[in-house]
């Protein structure tokens, strides 16, 4: 019988050839930490599910519950979840934030997480960039984004774009209607500030 949060509980096998998808995202990722079976990305992403109440993630296995019961599951796919933090623009080593290519502005989010506080969230080349940024935030992949700064390092300078970043996203949520909650919260703080 395993236990769970000290309490004993049956796991119900489900047979390999039953897969679950689930959708990672790069807030999980940071927010997540790998030897927290509670706190792991996976059982994150795992618990936004509707028909998911709670879940836990090792290198062994996945528990989901759903409603009373608990169910084991095959650990994932190491080989699939690497791929997935790096699609999602994450990055799982600590590279250097210094572009390939000088020549190009580099956009670097402050970010308010529960678990870090305050970071400066690390993108993948490709993805630091303005349109980028501004798709991550109107979606919601920043948890709590503070400030936005741009940076080109063949001309030598730096700059805060939170504001423009800001008025851009209203200017979305205007036309289009469909900011998150934590974009909402970006464009209310820094336009209320700015003024």
């Amino acid at each position: 019988m395993k236990k769970i949060e000290g309490r004993p509980v049956v796991l119900i096998e489900v047979d390999e050839s039953e897969e679950i998808t689930v959708a990672v995202r790069a807030e999980d990722l940071l927010e997540g930490d790998t030897t927290d079976p509670w706190r792991h990305p996976i059982a994150i992403a795992l618990r936004r599910q509707d028909d998911v109440d709670d879940a836990r993630v090792t290198k062994n296995e996945t528990l989901v519950r759903r409603g009373k019961k608990w169910f084991r599951y095959d650990a994932p796919d190491k080989r699939l979840f690497k791929p997935i933090a790096e699609d999602a623009g994450a990055m799982t080593d600590t590279p250097s934030l210094v572009p390939v290519s000088e020549s190009s502005d580099v956009y670097v989010v402050l970010d308010a997480l529960p678990t870090f506080g305050r970071v400066w969230r690390e993108l993948s080349e490709e993805a630091a960039n303005q349109e980028t940024v501004l798709k991550l935030i109107e979606n919601g992949e920043f948890h709590g984004p503070v400030r936005v700064i741009v940076f080109n390092t063949a001309e030598g300078w730096s700059r805060d774009v939170s504001e423009a970043i800001a008025g851009a996203l209203l200017g979305r949520e205007v036309s289009e209607g469909d900011l998150s909650e934590s974009a909402r919260r970006f464009v209310e703080q820094v336009l209320d500030t700015a003024t």
